[in-house]
């Protein structure tokens, strides 16, 4: 597989993953809130930026994404020292922490990777 074939996977791979949580996040408020609230907007557009600083490999990206890391993982450890009430039960509040760090692990995993691998390229 040559690197080109490799950083077209990856782009592929990182527009599936954000596509997918996105409009998983998208469905949740429209069921919960019967309508598109404006974090969802923000995030359509955040995610369409993204993909558009991939493709071009830009450093942008990297900075954005590291905003975005730092955000999440503020916001996890708050969840984690301050044990806001989720309105469920111990357990599934449990789990609900434990598929939100799994969702920064595996987000920041692929954007570091997608990245290197389209930056890697665009220097051929």
């Amino acid at each position: 597989m040559t690197i080109a074939s490799l950083s077209i996977f990856s782009i592929i791979t990182y527009v599936i993953w954000k596509t997918y949580t996105t409009l998983s996040r998208l469905v949740i408020d429209m069921i919960k809130d019967k309508n598109i609230n404006m974090t969802s907007i923000i995030e359509i557009i955040y995610t369409f930026l993204m993909i558009y600083l991939l493709i071009n490999a830009s450093k942008l990206f990297l900075v954005l994404a590291t905003i975005i890391f730092i955000v999440h993982v503020s916001i996890g450890m708050f969840v984690e020292i301050f044990h806001p009430e989720l309105h469920q039960s111990k357990d599934m509040g449990r789990s609900v922490i434990i598929n939100y760090w799994l969702y920064v692990i595996i987000d920041a995993t692929l954007t570091i990777i997608s990245y290197a691998i389209v930056s890697i390229q665009s220097t051929l």
